[in-house]
């Protein structure tokens, strides 16, 4: 069995990958944020994803990059921070363009 390698690419502190059901066409883009920490201190992660569905490669690729920088917003030390993350919704985020992203997040 060959073993499954990542695609994830780094983008900023976090990562982004395309995702290939059953190796696959890409159908749309996953997310790993480290930004939260459980009562203990230890870094958990959240992990979201959404499906191209009837929007464009770059649309659903900016919508989870927003999703990134939300994330932002909630306190590392929430102990309740990676739930508040996880329950932001990635299909009714705004799109924004490329360039106010990169504005906000201009080392990622």
């Amino acid at each position: 069995m060959v073993a499954k390698q990542s695609r994830a690419v780094p983008w900023g502190p976090w990562r982004l990958a395309p995702l290939h059901p059953g190796g696959g066409a890409q159908k749309g883009w996953g997310a790993t944020c480290g930004n939260h920490k459980n009562e203990d201190g230890t870094v958990v992660e959240c992990k979201s994803s959404i499906s191209r569905a009837s929007m464009s490669n770059d649309e659903c690729l900016l919508r989870m990059k927003m999703w990134l920088l939300l994330g932002q917003n909630i306190e590392a030390n929430d102990k309740e921070g990676r739930t508040k993350h996880l329950h932001i919704d990635v299909r009714t985020i705004p799109v924004w363009d490329a360039e106010d992203i990169e504005y906000l997040c201009p080392a990622c």
